[in-house]
């Protein structure tokens, strides 16, 4: 009887080790949906370039951005735009944002990829790259129309390559082609 038990054990323990790696298996699957992301090989070995890997996938984001010579996230206040200095738990939310970090493991000889919270350590090595991040650079956040070095106005909404600025709730009044004085006097 004592056998029949350790064989039923047995089975349970193989089946429930067979269902894990099934699961692992599945995590390395091709996406399959627009909502899948893209995957983020964690080495252990070598973490320095999963960092660099990592500045790839972030570099993408709409919201990073290098200030002097920090790293900044922009967000959304009651007043317009602001920035933030990025720390390793914003590094570490926005990462599963545009990835899916992952590690590899052996399991019963086989290679089995499974889903990991991106490690602290990879997220400070990140923030240590300084000027190897790929954002974009941020000189300031604009909510008034630009006057160009060559007289003319800009006006733009988001990120604006040539000024470097964000620009938010920009309204450029209509203005003539060629503005009386009285009109230019008025403005």
């Amino acid at each position: 009887m004592s056998s029949n038990k350790s064989q039923r054990a047995k089975r349970n323990r193989s089946s429930k080790s067979n269902d894990q790696h099934k699961a692992g298996a599945s995590t390395s699957a091709a996406p399959r949906g627009a909502e899948e992301l893209r995957s983020l090989l964690i080495d252990q070995s070598n973490l320095p370039a999963a960092a660099g890997r990592l500045a790839e996938r972030l570099a993408s984001s709409s919201k990073l951005f290098q200030r002097g010579a920090g790293l900044v996230k922009l967000i959304e206040t009651a007043d317009g735009f602001s920035t933030l200095d990025l720390n390793v738990h914003d590094v570490v939310n926005h990462a599963h944002q545009v990835c899916r970090p992952v590690v590899k493991k052996i399991v019963r000889g086989e290679v089995v990829v499974e889903a990991v919270t991106l490690p602290d350590r990879v997220a400070r090595l990140y923030l240590n790259r300084h000027d190897a991040w790929g954002v974009p650079h941020l000189d300031g956040i604009c909510r008034a129309p630009i006057l160009a070095n060559d007289g003319s106005i800009r006006v733009a909404r988001g990120y604006d390559k040539d000024t470097r600025f964000w620009c938010t709730g920009i309204e450029l009044p209509s203005i003539p082609e060629r503005p009386s004085r009285k009109q230019a006097e008025a403005a």
